[in-house]
């Protein structure tokens, strides 16, 4: 196998010059890009499988020969496509196989085949069919949300990030009043509209856990936004970060004095760009979908956030129903003596210690 003259300036292995190395000749290319529901799973293509398809006559270009090594410095966003590094450039890794018998070079990536070669296209067309269906396919594995944290380094950019995938019986484990709330949310979420949604109540209640559930079972482009970053949406390059994670969802947890009424909040520009954004001029550019938490009173709020048609949900979270805690303790045998309603926190860590010296009475000191 000559490898001599294979590689370009920057040190890339260029196919075609394999082939005029070999062949002294410049061949003719098929090339043919596939969908994701044959994309091809490479790393399945061992010595045996193409022993079988080619018999002995070929020679397998590894990719330690091409300084082609796969590194975790490949985006996030990358992650299953089989990227690898050439020498400072991101490419998708295919195995490469000459088979010296018919004069022929095979490119073969999760979603691409190529393969020169000196024949007529139609003889080629016609080998190919037969061709792929030795190739193994690649299991379609489920869309997944792609989750990142919002951060600022001299210009913002994301921390990308997984959540626990959580699995959470609606009706189960929240009042029946949130039910069609839920179903709001849902056909929010689905919509092509920009718009607010806003859960408060006391802590325990299961907003973080109603959220993880939503980015386990709607696989969204989810944004983290941190109180210190959220003080910042007013900011102008702020919009360069926006224009590049168009159609996103925005969580902010815990921002009860981001959304605080604007005559008590110093951070009134940020509720103006929550407001544009939700449901101005802005909001038909960047298409962004708010998800809001807080554990203070609604009434905490500025108003105009609650207006109708950018608010499209608000929910108060509040402790499970004294019938549905029974339902839970038996379900998951954690022998609660059920007399009052209990949040999901205090449900199931009921045999936790409690360390929450805040929710315990004072004692009084002497008699």
């Amino acid at each position: 196998m000559n490898l001599h003259n294979c590689f370009n300036a920057q040190g890339k292995f260029i196919p075609k010059l394999f082939y005029v190395e070999n062949y002294d000749k410049l061949p003719n290319a098929f090339e043919v890009n596939l969908s994701d529901k044959d994309f091809i799973d490479v790393s399945k293509i061992d010595n045996k499988l193409i022993e079988r398809i080619f018999g002995y006559d070929v020679e397998i270009i590894r990719n330690s020969y091409l300084n082609e090594v796969p590194t975790s410095a490949v985006e996030e966003d990358d992650e299953g496509l089989d990227m690898s590094w050439n020498n400072g450039e991101c490419v998708q890794t295919a195995i490469k196989i000459h088979d010296k018998g018919n004069k022929r070079f095979y490119e073969i990536a999760k979603s691409s085949i190529s393969i020169l070669h000196q024949e007529e296209n139609s003889e080629i067309d016609s080998w190919f069919n037969e061709f792929r269906k030795f190739l193994p396919k690649l299991d379609n594995k489920p869309q997944s949300a792609e989750i990142g944290l919002i951060a600022y380094d001299n210009g913002y950019y994301t921390i990308r990030s997984k959540v626990v995938h959580t699995e959470l019986n609606i009706e189960e484990n929240y009042n029946d009043d949130f039910i069609p709330v839920f179903k709001d949310i849902q056909n929010f979420l689905n919509s092509r509209s920009s718009g607010l949604v806003i859960l408060n109540g006391t802590k325990g209640t299961g907003k973080t856990t109603f959220i993880r559930h939503l980015c386990s079972k709607f696989p969204k482009k989810y944004r983290i936004v941190t109180n210190a970053i959220a003080s910042r949406l007013a900011e102008p390059d702020f919009m360069s970060y926006l224009l590049s994670n168009k159609d996103s969802i925005f969580i902010l947890e815990d921002c009860e004095q981001i959304l605080m009424d604007r005559s008590e909040n110093t951070f009134g520009g940020a509720i103006a760009n929550i407001l544009n954004m939700s449901d101005g001029l802005m909001s038909d550019i960047f298409n962004i979908k708010f998800i809001c938490t807080f554990n203070a009173d609604i009434t905490k709020i500025d108003s105009a956030l609650l207006r109708k048609g950018r608010c499209y949900a608000n929910y108060e979270f509040k402790p499970l129903s004294v019938d549905k805690v029974a339902v839970l303790s038996e379900k998951h045998n954690l022998g609660i003596n059920v007399t009052k309603p209990m949040t999901l926190a205090e449900i199931y860590n009921y045999e936790s210690t409690d360390y929450d010296t805040a929710a315990k009475p004072k004692k009084k000191i002497g008699f």
